[in-house]
Parts: structure tokens; C-alpha cells; sequence
């Protein structure tokens, strides 16, 4: 019998040390699932605008230009033609929105602040109507609008977190 105790010594060893290794990961994994894991949030905002501010082809759908990515995002949205598909939706809708499309830009904010396609993030849904509120946007009041909604939820620290990442995107974006 002592053999037996002393071969299960480095087994229970060896759980408690993927316990410890894995606990981190998995807490991280917790707190972005729901939402309250800031350095999960800011990581997920960082993620959202690539190196190269979106600029590309979307190769699943074949849509070139924003305004297909939004047309078929749309469609997407609402069923309409194809199998609805939120999730389907939001990536056309980022992806036109990366390449200067101002309802996109609104679309996104509300698939954020509403959590449809994508998690709940109102830093998010805020910095995207703020990029959609631009002057000159056909949607300007809209996003203003669902902005000053999203403010209503945002502590005056995700507030400035949120304004730092719209200086930071504007600069990948298209205008």
C-alpha cells in the first residue's frame, strides 16, 4: 500500500498545478463572458480597429465596398432573403464601418450597446456612435442619441477610457 499512496502524491500534485495554471485564463474568461473584466473590455476595444483600419475585402461574403458590407449585414439583420444571422450581421456591419460607413458605425454601436451579434459592451456602443456622430453623417442625431443613452450606463472612467479609444481609432479608420 505505500506504493500506492506515494504514486498518487505526484498525480494530486500535478491537478493542483493545472488548477493554478489554468484558474487565470479561466477567470479571464468569466469576467469577459460577463462583461465586468476590464482588462478583458480593454482588450476586446483594442482588437476591434486591426493594424491596417479594416481596409480589405470581406472574403467569406464576396462584398467589396461598404455599402454592400451594409446592405447585406441588413439583410442578414433581419432575415430578409437569407437565413437571419446577428452574428453574420455584425461582422459586415464592423467591416463597413472600418471603411468609413456612418450607419454602419451606428449599426455597430447598437449591436454593442444591445449585445445582438457580439457582447455587451457599452465602451463600445459608445465609441461607435461617437465615430457614427461625425459632422457631416447622414445618422449624426441617431448616434447622438444612442451615445447619450450609452453615457447613462458608463462610469466617468469608462467615459475617458471610451473617449481615448476614439482619438485612438480615428486614426486607423477611414474618415
Amino acid at each position: 500500500m505505500p506504493t500506492l499512496s506515494f504514486f498518487r502524491l505526484p498525480i494530486t500534485l500535478v491537478r493542483y498545478a493545472l488548477v493554478l495554471c489554468l484558474l487565470p485564463s479561466l477567470s479571464g474568461a468569466v469576467s469577459a463572458q460577463s462583461g465586468h473584466g476590464h482588462d478583458s473590455d480593454h482588450a476586446r476595444e483594442e482588437r476591434q480597429i486591426p493594424a491596417g483600419g479594416g481596409r480589405h475585402h470581406h472574403a467569406s461574403t464576396g462584398a467589396n465596398s461598404p455599402a454592400e458590407m451594409l446592405r447585406l449585414g441588413d439583410a442578414y439583420a433581419s432575415g430578409d432573403g437569407v437565413t437571419k444571422d446577428l452574428v453574420k450581421a455584425f461582422d459586415l456591419f464592423i467591416q463597413a464601418a472600418r471603411a468609413g460607413d456612418p450607419v454602419a458605425r451606428l449599426r455597430v454601436g447598437r449591436a454593442y450597446h444591445q449585445g445582438e451579434g457580439t457582447d455587451s459592451n457599452q465602451i463600445s456602443a459608445w465609441v461607435w456612435s461617437t465615430l457614427a456622430s461625425r459632422e457631416g453623417s447622414p445618422v449624426k442625431v441617431e448616434a447622438m442619441a444612442l451615445r447619450q443613452k450609452v453615457s447613462q450606463r458608463l462610469t466617468s472612467a469608462q467615459q475617458e477610457r471610451a473617449q481615448l479609444l476614439v482619438g485612438r481609432y480615428e486614426h486607423y479608420l477611414k474618415p
